[in-house]
């Protein structure tokens, strides 16, 4: 599994090592939510089968769509959120002198003008997905008695394929680079089977208290941006409440962070809390020394470089380094993947990420900090 793991990570992201180690370590822990090595493989099939885009695809296409264009337009911003998708594409396009200022507006123009009526040859927004497209077409609706424009465009990397009819059939001119497809048209019977057994434990609603097992308004897919996942994917992508075998579901994906944020905070989560960690190493059943354990928390939550272990003072030298891993892998404790590790034994797997829930439910830096970011 964890050649193929490899193997896939290599062959379709491009990114740093770094990046890739941490995304490595990701995937890896999400196929450790079964014991069963042909459910791994099943995990490993929607893995794999699902579309991994990034900023770099999504903006190399808008840049050579708006270059095509040679008409007076205006971009109406439609989902007016400083750290959205929508408004980083259009602050990325204006950043790289594709399109001016005053080409862009959002509602609070029209707070601040409420009597401007705006004419415009083509009104464009602009998005990286559409699922539903009922966003979209709410936001359309809202200016239609604000802008009149002879022509309305809409620009996104991916749509929804059950979605893309029923856009065209407004009027609407679309343009998209790729189709999303539901879930079960794209995994094979035993794997869809397999999901569908998983996604059926969900229990989180949307706004109009609908189940949303197969994503939002059931739209199935199986997408992530920046390692996101759009709550249109189904559910053991991105929901952590799951319960199966009494064990709390880990997702591949999170709805708000990407993984390398995720790595970082967990870092931070170990460092900040040494005096938590070791009072859990003085009772811990696998007599494991404080080094282990740490060693095992990173493993598990992060991804470490050798020189930064070393440069964090945990070794004096490459060689001790390297000492203390081949240890680590005698006792069966870890598997050594292209530049990461994983916890091999199922039970220890089990038990470190009991104390990793631990150091999330006690420590005060994370409760803390939280809480700080969603008061600002």
């Amino acid at each position: 599994m964890i050649t193929k793991v490899d193997n896939f990570v290599e062959s379709n992201l491009s990114t740093n090592e770094y990046d890739k180690g941490i995304i490595k370590a990701r995937i890896t822990r999400f196929l450790y939510n079964t014991d069963d090595n042909d459910k791994r493989d099943l995990l490993f099939n929607i893995v794999s089968n699902t579309k991994w885009i990034d900023n770099k695809k999504i903006m190399d296409y808008f840049i050579k769509q708006f270059k095509k264009i040679d008409e007076p337009y205006l971009i109406y911003n439609h989902k007016l959120t400083e750290t959205g998708s929508t408004t980083f594409c259009i602050s990325s396009l204006s950043h790289n002198g594709i399109v001016e200022d005053k080409e862009i507006i959002n509602d609070n123009y029209f707070k601040d003008n409420p009597n401007k009526i705006i004419e415009i040859d083509n009104l464009i927004l602009i998005d990286d997905y559409i699922g539903t497209g009922n966003t979209l077409l709410k936001a359309i609706d809202n200016i239609k008695d604000k802008i009149k424009y002879k022509k309305l465009t809409i620009i996104c990397y991916i749509c929804q394929e059950e979605t893309i009819e029923k856009i065209k059939s407004k009027g609407i001119i679309l343009f998209f680079k790729e189709v999303s497809k539901k879930y079960s048209n794209i995994l094979d019977k035993d794997t869809c089977e397999y999901a569908e057994s998983i996604c059926n434990r969900c229990r989180q609603k949307d706004d109009d208290k609908e189940k949303m097992c197969f994503g939002y308004k059931n739209t199935g897919a199986m997408i992530a941006i920046n390692q996101i996942s759009p709550n249109n994917d189904i559910s053991l992508m991105w929901d952590n409440t799951i319960k199966l075998n009494k064990k709390r579901w880990f997702p591949l994906f999170n709805r708000e962070i990407g993984f390398i944020k995720w790595s970082q905070k967990n870092k931070q989560l170990i460092k900040n809390n040494s005096t938590i960690i070791r009072e859990i190493q003085k009772n811990n059943k696998y007599n494991l020394s404080l080094k282990e354990l740490e060693f095992l928390l990173y493993s598990f939550s992060c991804y470490y470089t050798e020189q930064e272990i070393i440069d964090n003072g945990y070794f004096s030298s490459s060689e001790e380094y390297n000492k203390f891993v081949s240890n680590m892998i005698e006792k069966g404790y870890i598997e050594e993947g292209k530049g990461y590790f994983y916890i091999s034994d199922n039970n220890l797997y089990r038990y470190i990420t009991s104390v990793m829930n631990q150091l999330f439910r006690d420590n005060n830096w994370y409760k803390v900090e939280i809480s700080n970011k969603i008061a600002s």
